[in-house]
């Protein structure tokens, strides 16, 4: 009996690490932390105040949420607060920690858009079915490839009432960690 809960224990281990494996981030340096910076629409420190569930399967979880920003270095400059969105960031999504002090980089979110994946086979037999690509964001709008309109719904609403941000594990960093001074020299 111990076994089987040593086993279990095990198994499910890596799944509470704030470290999601497998994510693989660029290497950061001078000419990358550049682009970075350009390519992101805004740039804040802060803490993330407020957990917001998405679906049943994201009640606890630290994903997705509300972050008071101290200072900006990109963006808006009357910006508060706004709100972290990591639709679609598979295993580089960041787990936040409540009133750590964080730096984000992300790319602005006015609305929701939801898509089918398109079938580029005419054969019906699974392995011929193509995957649905990972969301995009065009025009400040993020097409999602998900059947859940409750979702989107609900992602729309917040949009209308937030500045609303996509960011992930590779463009968060903490605050006193070495990567987030990078992007303040």
């Amino acid at each position: 009996m111990k076994l089987i809960i040593a086993i279990v224990i095990l198994l499910f281990l890596p799944f509470k690490s704030s470290s999601p494996n497998f994510c693989v981030c660029s290497k950061l340096d001078n000419k990358n932390v550049a682009e970075m910076k350009k390519n992101s629409d805004v740039i804040v420190i802060g803490k993330f105040t407020q957990r917001i569930p998405v679906d049943r399967y994201d009640q606890e979880s630290n994903l997705n949420g509300y972050f008071k920003i101290d200072s900006i270095i990109k963006g808006p400059n009357d910006l508060e607060n706004l709100v972290i969105n990591q639709f679609s960031t598979g295993n580089c999504q960041e787990l936040f920690e409540l009133d750590k002090e964080y730096l984000v980089l992300g790319i602005h979110i006015k609305g929701f858009k939801a898509l089918k994946a398109q079938n580029k086979s005419d054969k019906s037999d699974s392995e011929h079915l193509q995957p649905p690509p990972s969301n995009e964001i065009h025009n400040s709008i993020m097409d999602c490839f998900s059947s859940d309109k409750r979702t989107l719904k609900k992602w729309n609403k917040i949009a209308d009432r937030n500045y609303v941000i996509h960011t992930n594990q590779c463009s968060t960093y903490k605050l006193s960690g070495k990567f987030a001074k990078m992007f303040l020299e």
